[in-house]
């Protein structure tokens, strides 16, 4: 689930900017996308068929997860297992840490408008 009004702002923001800044964050292993699902349905929205992805082994204990809602405990199990299920947390309720920052990619949109899907979903 995501926020309708995050998301068409995010939207609005990449077709402004001409480009994508900022990497999904994705588990190497499982291909769960572990944070950026307003940065994916934003660029799915505007007809993206491809979106820039940083890949972390989610089972190193240097990738960990902090809660951001305290009304909604985390995990990395929880994590896991709400991916598996297709299903997806509340909004906002993850920040995961991880050690480095991600890298600014600066895809420009109309190179994600014109590449082929390398898989479905991401």
């Amino acid at each position: 689930m995501t926020i309708p009004a995050r998301r068409r702002h995010l939207g609005r923001e990449i077709l402004e900017d001409g480009v994508l800044r900022i990497p999904v964050l994705v588990d190497r292993q499982t291909g769960a996308l572990l944070d950026g699902h307003h940065r994916l349905a934003a660029l799915r929205s505007l007809g993206a068929r491809a979106v820039p992805a940083a890949l972390v082994n989610y089972s190193s204990p240097e990738v960990e997860v902090r809660p951001r809602r305290l009304d909604v405990p985390v995990s990395k199990g929880l994590v896991r297992v709400t991916a598996a299920s297709g299903r997806l947390l509340p909004p906002k309720t993850t920040r995961h840490v991880l050690p480095i920052d991600l890298p600014e990619v600066d895809v420009p949109l109309r190179d994600l408008l014109s590449l082929p899907r390398e898989r479905d979903g991401i």
